[in-house]
């Protein structure tokens, strides 16, 4: 039903048909878990996935893991994470080592640099371009179609599923550890011209 609900909504706003609920006959129930779907876009009511986001890590207790190609963080979620850090929740973010986004990459280097310096645990995959988006906090998951940045939370047409059912959220925890473990840490040192444009192109940041 939400599923279908938010399909119509997308589909009405690029100019499709309008559809009704007759177009789409009510699925069955399969499984046991329980899903809230989450949406962000121009046609969504104020910012209720970065609100989530937000308030979640404000919360948190215990751990925030973060796996996202690009990372761009609103100034609110970056004090959230500063905030959650200086009250000792394990905070991971990990990143490609090289996405597919060459001005995100030269835009997200000072963010990286100021959590690691906050003593977040910053690792980055060099096998491949990991494109997955997954975020865990404490014993729920977010997983779906939004990086960490600002263009996605706030202005791009992104869903969201929240787990909380503790079999799903210890499958994105099963699934994101190795990965972790894998990648490298702490960042590589950037040259100090590097860090002058990366500064640079930080100011671009909302809009990349």
């Amino acid at each position: 039903g939400d599923f279908n609900r938010l399909f119509g909504s997308d589909w009405a706003a690029v100019g499709g048909r309008a559809r009704d609920d007759a177009d789409s006959p009510p699925v069955p129930p399969v499984g046991g878990s329980t899903l809230q779907l989450i949406a962000a876009g121009p046609d969504v009511a104020d910012d209720p996935l970065h609100d989530l986001l937000i308030q979640a890590c404000h919360a948190a207790a215990g751990r925030i893991w973060i796996v996202t190609p690009y990372y761009l963080p609103t100034p609110a979620l970056s004090d959230a994470l500063a905030i959650a850090l200086r009250r000792g929740v394990d905070l991971r973010l990990m990143v490609p080592l090289k996405s597919n986004q060459r001005l995100a990459d030269l835009a997200r280097g000072s963010f990286l640099r100021e959590l690691q310096d906050r003593g977040a645990q910053v690792r980055m995959f060099a096998q491949v371009m990991v494109h997955a988006k997954a975020v865990l906090l404490d014993d729920r998951a977010l997983v779906g179609s939004a990086n960490v940045d600002a263009r996605s939370l706030l202005l791009n047409y992104e869903a969201m599923v929240l787990l909380e059912n503790p079999a799903d959220v210890a499958a994105v925890e099963l699934w994101m550890e190795p990965l972790m473990q894998q990648a490298i840490s702490p960042i590589p040192a950037s040259s100090r011209a590097r860090r002058a444009v990366e500064s640079l192109f930080r100011l671009a940041a909302p809009i990349l």
